[in-house]
């Protein structure tokens, strides 16, 4: 369709130029014959083209789901370029035949017949409007017909019986006024107008409009609009017979629902109805209810009843006729019962929904407007201008078919859809293009790309903002739209745009702009947009109706389609395939397939697809397959098709069996001994006859089961429960078959908690205790089979130990309704702690004095383990306390039962009452309270009369006996006039913290924005180029002659710099006397800039050389104007830069500044900077504590040593800790086992080391992790050995390990010396070994003294061999007290040994010379360079520090430090700081406040009186 429209667009376009050329001919002075042929033939194959598209979109128009007005607008459109061509046509003929007009005036027409003077006829004028066409040939049709009046005449009367300007009266005056063209023209405007198909489309249409019409009008307005219609397709000679039964159902579903109502009564009780038709009867009855409504109107009026009474009026009534309603004798208009009547039950609320849809109808809305603008459509160089809309409601985007073929964009693909429309309607599947289309804003600043699906129209006609005084309020807040009524771009009004929620998300910028029109401002990054209610704008005459409502009827139907009942919306829902159809369709299609077998039973057929049948082998099960997921449901239809097929004598007793059945079990109630012989009987029956052996009856009175159980156990296991028959009661089954002495775990306590299954919830107090148990290992992170703690282990055995008390709890299995029964009510009760939070209902019936209170259903839940407040468990108490309340009255049908819901919160209370904005957790919970049920069954009760209070905080099994909580609280068995009535005192403030926050921002504009010039741009260029165009656009503004060049000029820059340094000097300087500015000699130039009078003024120089500009030193752009200068310098230093700016700036201290600027430059520092620097530590506890030799041990490697062979050897370095003794190793191999053979030697000869010390090798990591894997508690058990400790140095930090490098190069020194260029073999090289450890354990510790009677200095080789002792013991003489007297010499000698080494050689240890480093303590979040000594400096890589690693004396040596691509562990000495600031980041472990340049914390600024929070 849309393309036709586009091509008889084109036509039409190419018919008016023709035309006007025409025109032109034709008033000519001079006229050619051929010019005029030859235009005309044109003209006429034009008008046969458009004429033929025409025909085609009127065709399509019926087919499509249009209204009539829509249709009669299209029709009278194509009619007007008809009329066009026919006047043309007769202008043309008569020019050629060279007539003339002629006119004369027509003579007075008078009946010479009548004896009496009449009034002259005023005749009817017609406009060309289809409905007038009837009246007006009605009464032109005498003049028409008279013989007396000559043609010419007749002429006359036709040309005044048409209205000026109106299409009639063109086609009338564009024949010649002669006799012979009289009747050409009234056969013309008869086809043209009167033609009897198209005015029967157009009262059928208006028939419609009536049905479809939301604006309802009073009944005898209606009947009247109803007989014209009817009266006028009569005229037209549609009998009734033909058009009856098509009318009745539209007449029908115009009327009032009360109206129909009543009529629908009438007609089954009229007898005689002589033939008429359904549509004569309809409107009689019509007809006599707008009489009888006349009749009551004239009445009142007559008499001044105002008001009628109802009641009276009906009871002293004369009148004959019978109300259908009430049966009475009166007025049907009268009858109190009528829904019209009760206009007292609407005010007084009686009807809510009745009484708001009464006065919507009545509101007349202001104009609404929707997101609309206009964008740019772009496909290559091709563009075009289009409305667009915003519509978060669609999930998809949409374009208009004719502009997307205009615009050659082609469908990437096809989508299927289904549109879901408003009402829950849903279209059928209707297949879309989709494409991709590439959209920008207006002024071309922002483009996007999505897809679109096309359509072949958007929507129905939405208006544009009209001029008005809004106008320059979008103005004042800086709104620009682009779809105004008066804009300068020409576009279609037509929507062709639809934005959705896939696309519109990604433009809002979320900039919001509420304003006093009541409309409200969204941008988008395609522009501004406006929405909302505008005031002092009329409402639309045109569109009253809403778009959303006029898409109720924009679905997939044809024009045809609304004949049928459904589309019109008389019934009452559309069609649609839901989950509850799904199901009916699977049961249908369950009970079709079902079938019984020659032995009586029955068969199920599975649903095999059909084109799969000779492939299926046939297996049978021959019975219901247990655990399957279709078996419930295949029993359970089963036995309902069943049920559902029996005799109709034994129909009561089938209805019961249906709700009955659980699985296997019939379980029902019944009123009497007699009925409950009949069910057993008729069960049995029913059952039999479908192979259902139904045996096994139990019932409360043994004597009278016919067939039943002939065991004498009175207890029966009904649905998991105990039925004690002989009292019938109902308990819990308890098994404690777990002892206590096997350890508690998790699983234990949810397996004995899932023993007891009680759906009643009797026993959920003390349920509630391994629920809580449950909870707390659940906190404690405890998995499945670890052994509960020991606070656990008592709380379960001592709940364990009372389980089997509540096996004694009995429970009525009746609640004691019977007929007798006064009144019944439900009670919910609602309570919370911090343990739990639970509800319970119980029933309470009346019958005489007697009351009877039964517990219903009970259930606890323990809380989040995320903490809440007891006001919000209490909600969740109400909230589950309404849930379960909804199932017990539908489960038990208590549909007219009083409700009362108890609860002692009163906060809760409060939250529920009060129709308030609560907060999200609160407003979400009470909105699903008040659903299920009303506010006003809500009430208070005490926390010590609440029912529920010992389900929310449990109680053991002997508490839960004695107090027998399930028979309900005591003063609910007392009459309500005794019951508490406390008054709720709530805490407002409590109540008020869940409302929801509404924050208002007052800004208190304090001064002008100063920094917009330079807040958007980090360059002074780009500063000078924004100045320089916003001064050509004011120019343009202003009509000041400018450069319209795309380029800046020269002139333009130097204007814009000049301007940038006169608000720099504004903003820093008062005037030239400032304080500042005394000792520079200021002085104003031409432009007004303060320059400084330097003393080489007399120089012949440049201005600003002689004169710089004086720039202040703590503004931004001067800063970012000496970052530009550093940068262009090629990163110059200081007093390089400062030459350069001194050309044309003079900056106050200049040097301090420029230095401050540099400091801030990431390359600079990157070379600049050096590396940190920490003050040295004291040693560790392991160097300096007593121990033995080599319990303590370094180990480091050395090489590679060359072997004679060729092959390569290393050294394994052993270095005591403590005594600096060391022992050498050699390997052959860096692997991890090689090194694990020189550890095994070294622990055979020196002994087991406790911790050793070593770098991250991966040999020395191998090792660790072998040894750590083993199974120490398995060692430990059978070996006296203890897991070494291994500690390793971080990564890079060789310095750490220094007290064994030292020892590795003094080895290195000495086979260096001793070697030379000389090659060992293997033994050769471990004897040099040998000997290099005995030089070098050899060494002295302490100071060697000259004076030889000094004792000699301490060694490491006197701790490994102590005392060289070369006697033999055993052949010397045994006696006790020398070897005593031996023995303690020995020990003497040992003591005064490491006293020696304590004084002489940790004493020297104790002064060490520690260089002060006052360095600025690095921080969290620093940017720092990363050393790396395997790379250039230029390739180091940047860091950020993420962790702080303090030692034992405080100060940082390690940190956690993040590059791009990972995480490392550095020593603080390969850390270069730049002293970049950055934004600080939280740490893993650290969060650094934000601090100054010095290390000072910096205080956020507290404001006051800028914000304003309300509730």
């Amino acid at each position: 369709m849309d393309a036709l429209k586009q091509k008889r667009s084109t036509l039409r376009s190419a018919f008016t130029r023709s035309s006007n050329n025409l025109e032109a001919l034709l008033a000519a002075t001079q006229l050619k014959a051929s010019d005029i042929e030859i235009n005309f033939e044109q003209i006429s194959e034009l008008f046969k083209h458009f004429k033929e598209c025409d025909t085609k979109l009127l065709e399509l128009l019926q087919k499509e789901n249009c209204t009539s007005d829509e249709y009669e607008k299209e029709y009278i459109t194509c009619e007007s370029y008809e009329d066009k061509f026919i006047a043309l046509k007769i202008k043309v003929k008569n020019v050629l035949a060279g007539d003339a007009k002629n006119g004369t005036d027509l003579p007075h027409y008078t009946d010479t017949g009548m004896k009496c003077k009449l009034p002259e006829i005023q005749l009817p004028t017609f406009d060309g409007n289809p409905r007038e066409w009837l009246n007006f040939w009605t009464q032109f049709q005498k003049i028409h017909e008279e013989a007396s009046i000559d043609d010419r005449d007749k002429y006359q009367y036709l040309i005044q019986s048409t209205a000026p300007g109106s299409p009639p009266r063109e086609i009338v005056e564009s024949f010649p006024a002669t006799a012979e063209n009289y009747k050409k023209a009234v056969e013309y405007l008869k086809e043209r107008f009167g033609k009897e198909s198209v005015l029967v489309q157009v009262y059928i249409r208006d028939l419609l409009q009536l049905v479809i019409s939301k604006n309802k009008c009073e009944l005898p307005t209606l009947y009247d609009k109803l007989q014209t219609r009817i009266r006028s397709l009569d005229s037209l000679g549609l009998t009734k017979d033909k058009y009856a039964d098509i009318l009745f159902p539209l007449v029908e579903s115009t009327l009032p629902v009360d109206i129909v109502k009543m009529w629908d009564r009438q007609r089954h009780l009229v007898q005689d109805t002589q033939g008429k038709s359904d549509l004569d009867l309809l409107m009689d009855f019509v007809k006599n209810e707008v009489d009888s409504e006349f009749r009551v109107k004239i009445s009142r009026e007559i008499f001044n009843t105002g008001k009628i009474t109802n009641k009276k009026v009906t009871i002293q009534c004369k009148s004959g006729h019978k109300c259908h309603i009430c049966k009475k004798r009166h007025f049907v208009i009268l009858c109190p019962d009528l829904p019209s009547n009760k206009l007292d039950k609407l005010s007084n609320g009686e009807n809510d929904e009745t009484k708001t849809s009464t006065l919507n109808s009545h509101v007349q809305l202001s104009d609404v407007y929707l997101q609309t603008l206009i964008v740019r459509l772009c496909n290559g160089k091709k563009e075009i201008f289009i409305r667009a809309i915003y519509d978060t409601g669609n999930v998809k985007s949409y374009i208009s078919s004719d502009i997307a073929q205009s615009m050659n964009y082609e469908p990437i693909s096809e989508v299927n859809l289904k549109q879901s429309l408003f009402g829950a309607i849903e279209t059928d599947e209707v297949s879309y293009k989709n494409y991709v289309i590439e959209l920008s804003n207006v002024d071309n600043s922002y483009k996007c790309k999505f897809e679109v699906l096309g359509q072949n129209r958007i929507c129905s006609e939405i208006k544009q903002i009209p001029s008005g005084p809004w106008l320059k309020e979008f103005k004042i807040h800086g709104i620009e739209l682009t779809d105004l009524e008066n804009s300068t771009l020409k576009v279609d009004k037509e929507i062709k745009l639809l934005i959705g929620a896939d696309v519109a998300g990604k433009l809002f910028t979320g900039k919001i702009i509420p304003l006093k029109s009541n409309l409200t401002g969204v941008h988008t990054r395609l522009g501004w947009t406006v929405l909302g209610k505008l005031f002092g704008s009329e409402p639309s005459v045109e569109s009253k109706h809403s778009l959303i409502i006029s898409s109720l009827l924009t679905q997939t139907q044809c024009i045809s389609d609304l004949w049928s009942l459904d589309v019109l919306g008389i019934t009452g829902s559309a069609h649609r395939q839901t989950a509850k159809e799904l199901e009916e369709e699977t049961t249908n299609y369950f009970n079709e397939t079902l079938c019984v077998n020659a032995e009586g039973r029955y068969e199920v057929a599975l649903p095999w697809r059909k084109d799969d049948l000779e492939q299926v082998k046939e297996y049978r099960h021959r019975r219901v397959v247990f655990g399957l997921t279709c078996s419930p449901y295949l029993l359970a239809a089963t036995l309902q098709c069943h049920l559902s097929r029996v005799q109709e004598n034994l129909s009561c007793t089938s209805e019961i069996l249906k709700t009955a059945f659980y699985v296997d079990n019939c379980v029902t109630s019944l009123d009497s001994e007699l009925e409950m012989r009949k069910f057993i009987l008729e069960s049995q029956i029913i059952m039999s006859s479908g192979n259902f052996n139904l045996r096994g009856s139990k019932s409360n009175l043994h004597s009278v089961v016919p067939n039943g159980d002939t065991s004498t156990d009175e207890n029966v296991s009904v649905l998991g429960l105990v039925w004690h028959t002989d009292t019938d009661t109902l308990s819990c089954k308890v098994e404690q078959t777990v002892t206590l002495e096997k350890p508690i775990t998790k699983r234990l306590v949810l397996a004995i908690a899932h023993q007891i299954f009680d759906p009643i919830g009797f026993t959920t107090p003390v349920m509630l205790i391994p629920k809580l148990i449950l909870q707390e290992t659940w906190n404690l992170k405890l998995k499945w089979d670890d052994t509960l703690p020991d606070d656990l282990v008592r709380k379960f055995k001592s709940w364990y130990r009372q389980l089997y008390l509540i096996a004694n709890i009995r429970v009525p299995r009746w609640f004691s309704i019977s007929p007798t029964t006064e009144s019944l009510s439900v009670h919910v009760f609602c309570d919370a702690s911090q343990k739990a939070y639970a509800t319970c209902t119980f029933l309470r019936v009346k019958q005489g004095d007697k009351i009877v209170v039964t517990l219903v259903h009970a259930r606890s839940r323990v809380p989040p383990v995320k903490t809440v407040t007891i006001p919000r468990l209490e909600l969740l108490a109400c909230l589950i306390g309404a849930r379960l309340l909804s199932s017990v009255i539908t489960d038990l049908k208590l549909y007219d039962v009083n409700i009362y819901c108890w609860t002692d919160s009163t906060t809760a209370l409060c939250w529920i009452q009060r129709d308030q904005n609560w907060g999200t957790f609160v407003q979400n919970r009470v909105r699903e309270i008040r659903s299920l049920t009303s506010p006003t069954v809500w009430r208070h009760v005490p926390g010590a009369l609440n029912a529920a209070d010992l389900v929310s905080r449990g109680c053991s099994g002997e508490q839960l006996l004695q107090g027998k909580w399930w028979e309900g609280p005591s003063w609910l068995s007392e009459n309500e006039e005794s019951w508490s009535k406390s008054e709720a005192d709530p805490d407002e403030d409590l109540v008020s913290s869940e409302k929801r926050k509404t924050f208002i921002t007052t800004l208190t504009k304090n001064g002008e924005n100063v920094d917009w010039y330079y807040k958007y741009f980090s360059s002074v260029r780009k500063i000078v180029h924004m100045l320089a165009w916003t001064f050509r656009f004011y120019n343009k503004l202003r009509k000041i002659a400018s450069d319209s060049s795309k380029t800046l000029s020269v002139s333009e820059l130097e204007k814009a710099e000049i301007a940038l340094m006169l608000l720099i000097q504004k903003e820093s300087f008062k005037d030239v006397n400032d304080d500042k500015l005394k000792k520079l000699r200021p002085i104003i130039d031409c432009n007004g800039l303060i320059r400084a009078k330097t003393n080489i003024s007399n120089r012949d120089d440049t201005n600003d050389f002689k004169f710089p500009i004086i720039l202040p030193s703590d503004h931004t752009v001067v800063k970012l104007l000496i970052m530009n200068a550093h940068n262009d310098l090629l990163h110059a230093g200081t007093s390089m830069l400062m030459s350069h700016l001194r050309e044309k700036y003079w900056i106050i201290k200049a040097r301090k500044t420029i230095r401050n600027c540099i400091r801030k430059c990431v390359k600079c520092q990157r070379f600049k900077t050096k590396k940190c620097e920490v003050t040295p530590g004291i040693l560790p506890k392991d160097r300096v504590r007593d121990a033995a030799t080599f319990e303590i041990v370094g180990v480091d490697l050395a090489g590679p040593l060359y072997l004679r062979n060729g092959p390569k050897a290393y050294i394994v370095l052993y270095t005591c800790a403590v005594y600096r003794a060391i022992h050498l190793e050699l390997i052959t191999s860096l692997t991890t086992e090689v090194f694990l053979q020189s550890l095994r030697r070294f622990i055979a000869r020196r002994g087991r080391p406790t911790t050793i010390y070593s770098d991250k090798g991966t040999n020395f990591k191998g090792a660790e992790r072998l040894l750590h894997a083993l199974d120490w508690d398995g060692i430990l058990s059978k070996a006296a050995e203890e897991k070494i400790q291994w500690k390793f140095n971080p990564p890079s930090a060789a310095w750490w390990g220094g007290w064994w490098e030292r020892l590795v190069q003094m080895t290195k020194e000495i086979l260096r010396k001793i070697l030379g260029l000389a090659a060992l073999d293997y033994e050769e090289l471990v004897t040099v070994l040998c000997d290099c450890e005995r030089v070098i354990n050899s060494r002295p510790l302490t100071y060697v003294s000259e004076d030889v009677d000094d004792v000699s200095p301490l060694t490491p080789e006197m701790f490994l061999r102590e005392i060289s002792e070369s006697g033999v013991a055993d052949i010397d003489t045994v006696d006790k007290e020398k070897l005593s007297k031996r023995a303690k010499y020995l020990q003497k000698i040992r003591e005064q040994l490491r006293a020696r080494f304590r004084i002489e050689y940790l004493g020297q240890l104790r002064q060490q010379s520690i260089k002060n480093y006052e360095n600025k303590p690095i921080k969290v979040g620093e940017i720092v360079l990363l050393e790396d000594s395997n790379k250039k400096r230029t390739h180091w890589n940047l860091a950020r520090v993420l962790k702080l690693m303090p030692g034992r004396d405080g100060n940082i040596r390690l940190v956690l430090v993040k590059t791009q691509n990972s995480e490392f562990l550095r020593p603080v000495q390969r850390l270069y700081r730049l002293e970049i600031e950055n934004p600080v980041v939280k740490g893993k472990d650290n969060i650094i406040p934000p601090a100054t340049s010095s290390g000072r914390v910096v205080k956020p600024p507290e404001r006051f009186g800028n914000v304003i929070i309300q509730n």
